[in-house]
């Protein structure tokens, strides 16, 4: 499967930012599923029957975020999702998709060490502490062909 193009990355966003809902729980799924969607190039639809069948989802930070996550997942049909704490040491290989909720100044540890070891990531806002950590976090992710998807949430919603 090929990297995604700027020009597709900003096609998605362009198309994402035309959804409207209304819970922040579907909002992380609808973000989920549409990042699934373009990674295997296959529509929506699909991409939640395939999302809940394979895929194996890792929450880091289980906090009220991490639990709104969670929920998200479950809501979508997901069957294996596994939560940790900040301070868990996570085997990220044996995860597909992670979920990045810990506090803001830890994202860029997590995040890159996913990546590195094969996820794709979700990762709530902001990113990274500052844009030199947002640049680096989306280099590894160029570099190991992985998608990091941020959850700016507040994007879609009404009002």
């Amino acid at each position: 499967m090929k990297p995604l193009t700027d020009e597709q990355k900003m096609k998605m966003w362009e198309e994402i930012s035309k959804v409207t809902v209304y819970k922040d729980e579907l909002l992380v799924g609808e973000m989920t599923v549409r990042m699934f969607s373009e990674k295997h190039n296959v529509k929506l639809g699909r991409a939640k029957t395939i999302l809940r069948k394979l895929e194996k989802i890792g929450i880091v930070g289980f906090g009220r975020i991490g639990q709104l996550h969670k929920k998200c997942f479950n809501s979508l049909g997901c069957r294996d999702i596994f939560t940790y704490d900040s301070k868990d040491k996570v085997d990220f290989k044996s995860l597909d998709i992670v979920s990045v909720c810990v506090p803001n100044y830890l994202h860029k540890q997590f995040v890159i060490e996913a990546l590195e070891s094969g996820c794709d990531v979700l990762c709530e806002k902001p990113v990274g502490m500052n844009f030199k950590e947002v640049s680096e976090m989306f280099k590894v992710a160029k570099k190991n062909d992985k998608i990091l998807y941020p959850a700016i949430s507040h994007r879609f919603r009404l009002g």
